[in-house]
C-alpha cells in the first residue's frame, strides 16, 4: 500500500467519524461563525478561516490521494500563502476586536 492510499483511508475514516460525532450531538458548533463579544454578530474573519481551512484539507486530501509515491506530496506554494493570509485575517480582526474592547 502507498503512503497515499493509507493517508487517504485514515483521513476517510478520521472524516466519517467526525460527522457521525457531528450529527450525533458530539461536536458542539453553536456559536463558531459568531463574534466571542456581547453582541454575538456574525464573523467574516472566522467564516474565510473556515473555509480557507476546509479547501486546503480537501485539496491536500486530494494531493495525497492521487500521489503514487511512498512520500507525502508537497502542498503547492498558492495553498499554503493562501492559508497563512486567512489565518493572517482572522489574527488580525482578533487584534483589533481586543484593542476596541480596551
Amino acid at each position: 500500500m502507498t503512503v497515499g492510499v493509507t493517508a487517504g483511508l485514515f483521513l476517510f475514516g478520521l472524516m466519517i467519524l467526525l460527522v457521525f460525532k457531528f450529527f450525533r450531538g458530539g461536536l458542539n458548533v453553536k456559536g463558531l461563525l459568531r463574534e466571542k463579544d456581547v453582541s454575538g454578530r456574525f464573523s467574516f474573519a472566522r467564516a474565510q478561516a473556515l473555509a480557507v481551512s476546509i479547501y486546503a484539507v480537501i485539496y491536500y486530501f486530494v494531493l495525497v490521494l492521487r500521489s503514487d509515491t511512498s512520500a507525502m506530496p508537497e502542498p503547492p506554494a498558492i495553498l499554503l500563502g493562501a492559508f497563512a493570509a486567512s489565518n493572517v485575517v482572522y489574527l488580525l480582526n482578533k487584534k483589533v476586536k481586543s484593542r476596541a474592547l480596551n
